[in-house]
């Protein structure tokens, strides 16, 4: 799962900064992407499940309630173990995957660099990525997937360089590759698929000749590898028979295909925010269409100016067969989203941006090198537009995640004023943030969970003080506690990103 790039000579290869230097950048990254702001729902699934006092509790847990986290067993494990380490903060839950990401990129940096004599357009593109900005301000597991998947990438193109290294530099490689590989398996299910191409890659980047070498020399290491990934694939399997998936929300369709690419390629930051874009669909769009459009056109201009450079500099066979090994995980993941009514979004393709990354930094190096003035300003304006991008993602109100934090200390206040409260959004997110629960009717105790309600569902039922609503598509997708609302005279008091509070008039 590599783009080929093609090797310089070794008179024309320029000697490389420390690894060190890379690192520090791509720390200072991570630092400014991070933030301790609210978690939304999804994280408070990750939060409630790593705080639990016993894994094999929350694996139980997991299963009983037939979580999809079920399906990302590396990844919980992990995260459960880093909790018990710094705690459950929303800090300290999303620098989780730091070590991986920087770790990942700092060996990705360093590979590109031996290929091409420069490391700053790899730095470039991956520091000054919108979607891997997003991201690492997100306790999940797509940074992580990231990082392991550049580990993996940079195996790829050191292994693909010809046999002069030493026998046990080679290795070196093979290990990091063979590791990335069940790592990524064991991440989530999802992540296997993209194991698979980076397993297929091998076929394609790596001369044949060395293939029999490989098994001769490190038989126990592949064999090892190859256990590892059937036991995975067994696991994930079981975890399909006992009904563990994502909830099914929205379906993948074109717009959906379409939104997977805007996301990657970091159109998110001049756009509309997520909330916005979820409610109004394409037409909330049109308000940022001039920003949309000039970033679009820069960023997609220097990726193309990538694919020419890898076309140009001999490298067609590897392309072609590069992306052919792409194509096949996210062709499945795509079909499976259609099968099965789930909503494929950019964050399932999260290995993908890797491979941008490389090809977005062919690009850069490409324009700055051979097409003068031109080159150079157009590489400029991609970083003026992505790091506008990126500031946006981090700073800019809109694009601010679910605000459960704030919801829930509402809900707390009204409880505290002896109020009835319903709570008509995830429950995960009112345990994360210690609001109680009623157990069944007694709504004095704690709030009412209502998600997705039936009609009549009130008959029985005292009329709450307050109410808090969150996505009614996914928590009210009949409309029938809107019907409510409206019928019995409550009207929105208190509007959060993600959340509204209403009280009767």
């Amino acid at each position: 799962m590599t783009s080929p790039i093609p090797p310089r000579s070794a008179s024309r290869r320029l000697k490389l900064p420390r690894a060190g230097w890379s690192g520090l950048f791509l720390l200072a990254i991570v630092l400014a992407a991070t933030t301790n702001g609210s978690f939304w729902i999804d994280e408070c699934v990750t939060a409630d499940v790593a705080r639990h006092p016993s894994l094999m509790g929350a694996w139980r847990a997991m299963v009983q309630l037939k979580f999809a986290e079920v399906q990302l067993p590396f990844y919980i494990g992990y995260i459960w173990a880093f909790e018990k380490l710094f705690g459950h903060s929303e800090l300290a839950l999303r620098l989780a995957a730091l070590p991986f990401f920087v770790g990942g990129m700092t060996l990705l940096a360093g590979a590109f660099a031996r290929r091409t004599g420069r490391v700053w357009p790899l730095l470039v593109a991956v520091g000054l990525s919108p979607f891997a900005w997003y991201y690492l301000n997100e306790a999940r597991l797509y940074a992580m997937q990231m990082g392991v998947t550049a580990m993996i990438v940079a195996a790829l193109i050191q292994l693909n360089l010809p046999p002069a290294a030493p026998e046990r530099t080679e290795s070196r490689w093979l290990t990091l590759y063979l590791l990335g590989v069940i790592l990524l398996s064991g991440i989530s299910m999802l992540g296997q698929m993209w194991a698979g191409a980076a397993l297929l890659a091998v076929f394609v980047v790596v001369p044949k000749t060395r293939w029999a070498t490989w098994w001769d020399r490190h038989r126990g290491k592949l064999l090892l590898t190859a256990g590892a990934l059937l036991l995975l694939g067994g696991y994930y399997l079981w975890s399909l028979t006992i009904g563990a998936r994502a909830t099914a929300v929205g379906a993948t369709n074109l717009q959906t295909i379409l939104f997977i690419f805007y996301e990657q390629l970091g159109c998110v930051g001049p756009g509309p925010g997520r909330v916005e874009l979820r409610a109004a669909g394409v037409a909330a769009l049109k308000p940022f269409a001039v920003g949309l459009g000039t970033y679009a056109t820069v960023v997609g201009l220097v990726l193309v100016a990538g694919l020419v450079a890898l076309w140009q500099n001999g490298s067609r066979r590897l392309t072609l067969g590069a992306l052919a090994c792409l194509a096949l995980p996210a062709g499945l993941i795509l079909l499976a989203g259609v099968a099965t009514h789930f909503r494929v979004l950019g964050r399932h393709f999260a290995p993908l941006a890797v491979i941008l990354f490389v090809i977005l930094g062919l690009g850069l190096l490409h324009l700055w090198q051979r097409r003068g003035c031109v080159g150079r300003g157009l590489a400029t304006g991609f970083v003026v537009v992505t790091l506008a991008s990126c500031l946006l993602i981090r700073f800019a109100p809109r694009h601010a995640k679910d605000d459960c934090r704030q919801a829930a200390q509402l809900a707390k206040a009204a409880l505290a004023q002896n109020e009835i409260v319903w709570w008509n959004a995830g429950d995960m997110a009112a345990t994360y943030y210690d609001v109680p629960i009623a157990n069944s009717g007694s709504n004095q105790t704690g709030v009412l969970v209502v998600f997705d309600p039936q009609p009549a569902f009130a008959i029985k039922q005292p009329k709450p003080g307050t109410v808090i609503t969150s996505k009614p598509d996914i928590y009210d997708s009949q409309g029938v506690l809107a019907g409510y609302l409206k019928e019995n005279g409550y009207q929105p008091i208190t509007n959060l990103m993600a959340f509204t509070l209403w009280k009767r008039k």
